[in-house]
């Protein structure tokens, strides 16, 4: 097959090819790329093996989510067989699906690799695959074995240090301020967790668990996507600001039987194409991670619904005090 730009069905198409195993190569990967593969992921699957980087500069400057890597990780090793291996070294890309199918390119498994970056990919087949399979057993030898344990305290020490990557994107946006993605500036996450620390509440301090991973849920990510969320809507629909920030900071907010959910869901269809690496959101990334009730795709639940409840009341306060 020829050389062409990435497309996202590229990955649904090369991944349920695969009978028994599938091998993904990627430095970086963020929860846009985890999504794809979730999506396209048979049932029947025997084993994953993913190729990655374990650098924690990437997650600093938000061009990894290793949170979302364990995540998925951790759930699928009770279904299947997983296997991590990592390097800093790693550069290459592809996806292989047992012996027969594989996209081999130069797109990390990002919504910039497989959508909005200038890359380019091949969709390998046999006989062809054979070089890139014997590429993978010269090569696997140079990578490390790396259980999940390590991996998940990589990542715990990564988000040890959360406040710190807050502080860099606040001065990175001071020296190079980019325009505001909506009518009016946004309040940045660490401003925001200070804002919880002086609360009382069993709720805000649930919302600072979450945020710093003390609960080793890896749920932080959805807290960042909730919080920048929650703002872009008020902005575009602020008519619910009062309604919100009056409810009680001691429970969660009941967006799906609220007034304010037919709102919520034109607002998620709507902008889910907007993103901020400046603030490191993405409001597709909250749309992919929310249950159906709550607008989002996930069906029967979802881990982003809990935290998004959580923080609403809290940011449209904090919005109606500034």
């Amino acid at each position: 097959m020829s050389w062409k730009i990435p497309e996202t069905r590229d990955i649904s198409l090369v991944i349920p090819a695969a009978n028994e195993r599938v091998l993904i190569c990627s430095p970086f990967i963020k929860e846009f790329g985890i999504s794809l593969v979730e999506d396209a992921l048979p049932s029947s699957l025997g084993s994953i093996e993913l190729w990655t980087r374990m650098d924690s500069r990437a997650w600093i400057t938000g061009g990894a989510d290793p949170e979302a890597v364990l995540d998925f990780l951790e759930r699928h090793a009770g279904r299947r067989r997983v296997e991590l291996y990592t390097s800093n070294m790693l550069h290459a890309k592809f996806i292989i699906s047992d012996e027969s199918l594989a996209a081999v390119g130069s797109g990390n498994l990002t919504r910039g690799g497989w959508s909005d970056n200038l890359e380019i990919v091949r969709l390998v087949q046999p006989p062809e695959i054979s070089e890139v399979l014997s590429f993978v057993e010269a090569t696997r030898p140079l990578m490390s074995a790396t259980s999940l344990a390590d991996y998940r305290t990589f990542v715990d020490e990564c988000q040890a240090h959360a406040d710190e990557k807050e502080a860099l994107l606040e001065l990175v946006r001071e020296v190079a301020p980019g325009p505001p993605p909506g009518p009016a500036p946004l309040i940045p996450l660490r401003e925001f967790i200070r804002f919880c620390l002086a609360q009382r509440s069993s709720q805000a301090q649930e919302i600072v668990t979450i945020h710093r991973n003390l609960d080793h849920t890896n749920r932080q990510g959805h807290i960042k996507q909730a919080f920048y969320g929650a703002q872009r809507f008020f902005q575009e629909f602020p008519q619910h600001l009062r309604l919100v920030a009056s409810a009680p900071l001691t429970e969660p907010f009941p967006v799906d039987e609220s007034p304010l959910i037919d709102d919520w869901k034109v607002f998620l269809e709507r902008f889910k194409d907007e993103r901020d690496p400046s603030f490191d959101y993405d409001i597709g990334t909250l749309y992919r991670i929310l249950p159906e009730a709550l607008g989002g795709v996930v069906i029967g639940g979802g881990g982003g619904g809990y935290p998004l409840k959580l923080v609403l009341p809290f940011v449209a306060r904090r919005m109606t005090s500034s």
